[in-house]
């Protein structure tokens, strides 16, 4: 019975955390778009918290864009709730 309910809180706990990724606006980015620092702005000047990932130096996040984008490279790159935005 111990087992079960270990297991039980273990998926609780996961659920919360993709619930948390999920429910994150993320800014897929390339150093010195003078866009990408537009949305910047934008999304700080509005006090609303994102994660930004450098899409041209790192080939994971890169791939991970592209599967949100559809293959395009356009940055930036915007996923809110895990939809991509644009």
């Amino acid at each position: 019975m111990f087992a079960a309910s270990h297991l039980r809180l273990y998926i609780a706990k996961l659920v919360t955390f993709t619930e948390v990724i999920y429910l994150a606006l993320v800014i897929y980015t390339k150093p010195g778009c003078p866009y990408c620092q537009q949305a910047r702005d934008f999304y700080n000047s509005k006090g609303i918290p994102f994660i930004e990932y450098d899409a041209q130096n790192d080939r994971a996040r890169r791939k991970e864009m592209f599967s949100y984008s559809g293959g395009a490279s356009t940055v930036p790159c915007i996923v809110e709730d895990g939809r991509f935005k644009g």
